[in-house]
């Protein structure tokens, strides 16, 4: 499938901008997320005690379905709103990252595309909470977002650690998918396909908020 919309979600900080995620729509769905960090496993726990030696860059579906899964886990799947069918704030994953500054470096221009969160702080462990939701609806003021016109918005905000968070695991990256909405599939696989084409070829393009003057300008 070939990737229709797509760009980097990036954190500001200290005048530089660090990589948090890649973002791609593709003709047919899904929406993808890459968790893009340079290098492989050397170490795991939890999640990566099984990927010893495979890149660190995580990947994330959503379906058109709302199937959405980690790549590396495909079985454990949880159910949302069809991206076609989009009614409400679909929270669906939380990215945790023990400092902003142990993201990768952003080394590219900054195009239209891209969404640009600002971080006062790298040294603290943040959470970034990832939802899908309807055009027609503005996120809060604390998220920015990457509408796709006529279609939906995907929205990202950044939340403090929770308290009760195992110390062990502070030192690692997580990727946590949201508790479904739905147990199965809400739609047919071939149903959910044919509406989201419709839509995304309707589409009448991105808007992306809020963004930087220089994003705006494509330059660095």
């Amino acid at each position: 499938m070939a990737e229709k919309v797509g760009g980097w979600i990036l954190v500001e900080s200290k005048g530089g901008y660090r990589r948090l995620a890649r973002y791609a729509i593709e003709d047919e769905g899904p929406l993808n997320i890459r968790f893009v960090r340079a290098g492989t496993v050397q170490e795991g726990t939890g999640a990566d005690s099984d990927r010893i030696g495979q890149p660190k860059t995580r990947k994330l579906s959503y379906h058109a379905t709302g199937q959405v899964h980690l790549d590396h886990r495909p079985g454990e799947s949880v159910f949302m709103e069809p991206l076609g069918r989009i009614t409400g704030l679909n929270l669906f994953a939380v990215y945790r990252v023990p400092s902003v500054g142990r993201l990768d470096e952003h080394d590219e221009a900054l195009s239209p595309s891209d969404l640009v969160l600002a971080c006062p702080e790298q040294s603290v462990p943040t959470q970034f909470l990832f939802g899908i939701g309807p055009c027609t609806t503005s996120a809060p003021g604390t998220w920015g977002s990457i509408s796709l016109e006529g279609l939906f918005t995907l929205s990202v905000a950044m939340a403090p650690e929770a308290p009760d968070y195992p110390e062990h695991l502070k030192i690692y990256f997580s990727i946590f998918l949201w508790k479904g909405l739905f147990e199965q599939l809400p739609i047919q696989e071939d149903l959910a396909h044919a509406e989201f084409r419709q839509k995304l070829d309707a589409s009448q393009g991105l808007v992306v908020s809020p963004a930087t003057p220089a994003a705006a300008k494509g330059g660095c």
